[in-house]
């Protein structure tokens, strides 16, 4: 059975970068494929709860969460992709 997985990436822009979400936005929906654009949720605003509550410890590095039906967090990575992470995620989502 295939598995029924949902992407969205959501970059975050804070402090003085949150004049840039505008722009991003805009640009985002000229270059970026119309089919793609319900995957990506562009916020704007404070870091402070999401960082404790995401353990978000570094500005400049992607995190990636894996989060099941119930909302829960499952597995949490972060960094640039390499085969082990995908081979995890993979193993995640064709076993739930």
């Amino acid at each position: 059975m295939k598995p029924d997985v949902n992407v969205v990436f959501i970059p975050m822009f804070t402090g003085l970068k949150r004049g840039a979400s505008g722009s991003a936005i805009r640009k985002m929906q000229k270059d970026v494929d119309k089919k793609l654009h319900p995957h990506v949720i562009v916020y704007s605003g404070k870091m402070g709860d999401y960082e404790d509550l995401l353990k978000m410890s570094e500005k400049d590095k992607p995190y990636f969460y894996v989060v099941n039906k119930e909302g829960e967090i499952i597995y949490t990575t972060s960094g640039r992709s390499s085969i082990r992470k995908l081979n995890e995620v993979e193993e995640l989502v064709t076993d739930y």
